[in-house]
C-alpha cells in the first residue's frame, strides 16, 4: 500500500481580480462542478469494459454449470430433455461469451457516460496548488497577473474537519503520461482515476483537490453559483497580489481585508518581477502603503 502523502502546511488558490469581493467581501469559497473545468479529459478515464475477458468467462462458466447442476437434479422423466439442454448449453458456450463480451463493451460506455454526467455535476471540486509564484498559474488563473492568490492554512478546521463534514480531505493529483485504462470493476473506490489523475501536461500546477457532494447538507450559500460555502477568515493565512495589479487596486484590496475584524493575522504580499531572471519574487506590503492618512 502506497504511503499517503502529507498535506502541505500551505496551499494556494488563484483568482481573477473580479473575485476580490467574492472572497474578501462575502468571505466565500467555491467547490466547482468539474463540468466547468478547462481540461476536456477531466474525470474521463478510459474504461475498457465492465470486466476483463477472463472475469466475464468465469461468470458465464459458473452460470452454465448452474444450469447443468439444476438439470441433473431433475426427475428421470425429463432425462432426454435434460441432456439436450445440457448439450445446448455447452455448445453455445463460445457464442454466449462473444455476445456477452460485445454487450459488456457497450454497457461499459453507457455506464461510464452516466457516471461522468453525474459526478461532474454533483461533486464540487476545490482546486489548490503548492505553487505561489508559478508564471503559468498566474497567467492562466489570475487574469494574466492582474488577479491574486490566496494562501490557505491547511491545518485550520475548515480543511481538516470540513465546514461542516462531509468535505473529503485534500489529495494530491497524480500526473501521468498515459490516460488511465481500466476495467470498470477495477476502478478505485476513492475515485482516483476519475478525480485525482491528470495528464502530465498539467504537472506544472502541482495540484491538490478537495471534494464535496453538492447534494449534502452543507452550508451552501444561497443566491450564489452552485457549490459556494462560507470561508472562515482564520483559514486564510496570506494574500498575494499579481505583478500587474495596479497600485490603487492593491491598496483598495488591502484596505478591504485589513479593516475587517479577525483579519490581522493575514499576511499581504505583492508578486514582483525579478530584476534579471524570468521569475517572480514576493514583497511584503507594509501598513503604511494602504493605511488611510488622517
Amino acid at each position: 500500500m502506497a504511503k499517503e502523502i502529507q498535506v502541505p502546511e500551505r496551499l494556494y488558490k488563484y483568482y481573477s481580480d473580479s473575485h476580490l469581493k467574492f472572497v474578501f467581501g462575502d468571505w466565500t469559497i467555491r467547490f466547482t462542478p468539474a463540468v466547468e473545468f478547462n481540461d476536456p479529459f477531466e474525470c474521463l478515464p478510459h474504461v475498457i469494459n465492465l470486466a476483463s475477458k477472463e472475469h466475464q468467462e468465469k461468470i458465464i462458466e459458473l452460470s452454465i454449470d448452474d444450469i447443468i447442476k439444476e438439470e441433473t437434479a431433475a426427475s428421470k422423466k425429463k432425462k432426454a430433455r435434460r441432456i439436450q439442454k445440457m448439450m445446448r448449453a455447452r455448445c453455445r458456450r463460445d457464442e454466449v461469451k462473444a455476445q456477452v463480451g460485445a454487450a459488456a463493451v457497450n454497457m461499459a460506455k453507457l455506464v461510464m457516460g452516466k457516471i461522468y454526467e453525474k459526478v461532474t455535476r454533483e461533486i464540487g471540486v476545490l482546486c489548490l496548488s503548492e505553487e505561489n509564484l508559478n508564471l503559468l498559474m498566474w497567467s492562466h488563473y489570475a487574469n494574466s497577473h492582474l488577479g491574486f492568490a490566496v494562501g490557505f492554512d491547511m491545518g485550520s478546521d475548515f480543511f481538516v474537519k470540513g465546514s461542516p463534514l462531509p468535505i473529503w480531505k485534500p489529495k494530491k493529483i497524480e500526473y501521468v503520461a498515459e490516460r488511465p485504462s481500466k476495467f470498470f470493476n477495477e476502478l478505485s473506490s476513492d475515485m482516483k482515476e476519475i478525480f485525482y489523475t491528470k495528464g502530465d501536461v498539467w504537472s506544472y500546477e502541482n495540484e491538490w483537490r478537495m471534494l464535496a457532494h453538492l447534494g449534502d447538507s452543507l452550508e451552501w450559500v444561497e443566491e450564489k453559483p452552485t457549490g459556494v460555502l462560507p470561508l472562515p477568515k482564520k483559514s486564510v493565512s496570506e494574500v498575494i497580489f499579481g505583478a500587474k495589479m495596479d497600485d490603487d487596486m492593491v491598496k483598495l484590496a488591502c484596505q478591504l481585508i485589513k479593516q475587517q475584524p479577525d483579519c490581522k493575522h493575514i499576511r499581504l504580499q505583492w508578486a514582483r518581477l525579478h530584476d534579471s531572471k524570468y521569475e517572480l519574487v514576493l514583497e511584503d506590503i507594509p501598513p503604511s502603503f494602504w493605511q488611510k492618512k488622517s
